[in-house]
């Protein structure tokens, strides 16, 4: 059965009775792809350079609908925590990649998305040893957009990546002034979560 009165690439009749879009013209959840939380503890002051992948992920979906679509993600990152010694700095570093075509390769997360870390120095003593301290800093779940807005024409594909990953801007080599029993060092990474939505382009 035929209802004239609509157009039927874009709407359906309802048990006859009442009209509703399609699917491909409602903005809508399409993908989705998850990396757990990780925590680690380092070594306090070891003088090494940390630069730890901890986890990549990356969502795609592929335009199946007779209209193009645009197709934005968002970022959701777990609770996160970075706790360092005195002089060391670090942060947790998020990168992303996005890529849009017909058989489109895996994109490359290398674009600098954010950071969050800490450091901190309350001086030496006896010219050469650093005070003894311990930072933490911690941040709760947070939601961001990731990349831009891409226009999907029927038959493409997106693709959505990201890498979280720990880097250190110094760390520390000296022997801490009062020992080290009590020093800590490490980070919880937070999970991470990729979401992709799509609405038509009209």
């Amino acid at each position: 059965m035929t209802f004239p009165c609509i157009n039927e690439d874009e709407f359906e009749m309802v048990d006859g009775t009442h009209v509703r879009p399609l699917e491909h013209m409602q903005w809508r959840h399409v993908a989705t792809a998850l990396a757990p939380d990780e925590t680690q503890t380092l070594a306090a002051a070891d003088g090494t350079a940390k630069n730890i992948s901890i986890h990549s992920l990356q969502a795609q979906w592929t335009n199946n609908s007779p209209v193009p679509q645009n197709v934005y993600g968002l970022l959701t990152r777990g609770g996160s925590r970075v706790v360092l010694m005195a002089r060391s700095r670090a942060y947790l570093q998020v990168s992303f990649g996005q890529a849009v075509g017909v058989g489109v390769g895996d994109p490359s997360p290398s674009t600098l998305l954010t950071r969050f870390g800490c450091g901190a120095y309350r001086g030496l003593e006896l010219f050469t040893n650093p005070r003894f301290m311990v930072v933490e800093h911690r941040i709760g779940e947070r939601t961001s957009l990731i990349g831009d807005t891409n226009t999907v024409d029927p038959g493409e594909t997106v693709k959505v990546a990201a890498a979280v990953s720990f880097v250190s801007e110094n760390w520390e080599s000296v022997a801490i002034a009062g020992g080290s029993s009590e020093l800590e060092a490490g980070f919880t990474s937070g999970a991470t979560q990729i979401d992709l939505y799509a609405y038509p382009l009209l």
